[in-house]
């Protein structure tokens, strides 16, 4: 699936596990990373957006996703962190997706792209964090810390009922059932 064509014989399954393993680790980072930061924020306000800002400060690159996530619109949709149009799983529209790259099902959540086109320059982590403490709220919803079985039935309960305008296809279901840590 993710091979070039042009690799040696079995190659292009190890390039596979590579891809699927380095997707599972950093959705399971991400997940992790929104429920501690929602953690602090909720034991004392103000703390989880200190912690933001310190990451934003570092360049960390995490801080876009989990801007996505831990921020909804105040008023009219967030914007992207530039001139984006996602691709997403399912034909989805992105108006039914506004955390995209992801989506929210049963308090998880999951990447629903499989690609993006852009345009222009890459907007600073600080500035991006900025714009979401300016035009959004903080989302005060807990993301769900679930264990694996529970993240299979997640995963397998979003393919069967997401926002998507047609059937998802065995590789877009083989995307989110490979969000789900092995152990």
């Amino acid at each position: 699936m993710f091979g070039s064509g042009n690799d040696p014989p079995g190659n292009s399954h190890m390039i596979e596990d590579v891809a699927i393993a380095s997707v599972r680790e950093h959705i399971a980072e991400t997940r992790a990373q929104c429920t501690r930061l929602q953690d602090l924020e909720a034991r004392q306000a103000g703390t989880g957006v200190a912690e933001l800002r310190r990451m934003a400060e570092a360049d960390d690159e995490t801080v876009f996703d989990l801007c996505r996530l831990l921020f909804r619109p105040r008023d009219q949709p967030l914007r992207d962190r530039w001139s984006v149009a996602w691709m997403l799983l399912g034909g989805a529209e992105n108006t039914a997706c506004p955390h995209s790259p992801f989506y929210v099902f049963q308090g998880v959540p999951f990447n629903i792209t499989l690609g993006l086109e852009h345009m222009g320059l890459v907007e600073p982590a600080g500035h991006y964090l900025s714009y979401c403490l300016e035009d959004g709220v903080w989302n005060d919803e807990p993301y769900q810390n679930l264990g694996r079985d529970q993240l299979l039935a997640a995963a397998s309960g979003l393919a069967d009922h997401g926002p998507w305008s047609r059937p998802l296809r065995l590789y877009e279901r083989d995307w989110l059932m490979a969000q789900v840590p092995l152990i």
